[in-house]
């Protein structure tokens, strides 16, 4: 089972993954830094993982953490779009005449 961890601090964030075609059994775990009850969750996830900005997400396969997409690793792509290319990679079909 994959599970999405996603913190965010605005609407347009969520938004934006919520936009995404993601064709899988993932399950989806979100907190809202503006949340006053899900502040704490997000910001002990972010200082584990050492990420500073929003949004945040930590993608994990059979409850072992396997990727973390950090807002400021990346100024060319955002979160999101580095999220949907790690997942199409991962359930990209297997050629076996390659």
């Amino acid at each position: 089972m994959i599970k999405i961890q996603l913190v965010y601090d605005s609407p347009k964030q969520l938004q934006t993954f919520k936009d995404l075609n993601i064709n899988c059994l993932v399950e989806y775990e979100t907190f809202d830094m503006n949340e006053y009850s899900q502040r704490k969750k997000g910001l002990s996830l972010k200082r584990y993982w050492g990420a500073h900005m929003d949004p945040f997400v930590l993608i994990s396969i059979d409850n072992k953490p396997t990727k973390a997409f950090y807002s400021e690793a990346s100024t060319e792509y955002n979160a999101a779009e580095q999220l949907v290319q790690y997942l199409s990679d991962i359930f990209k079909p297997v050629n076996d005449n390659e």
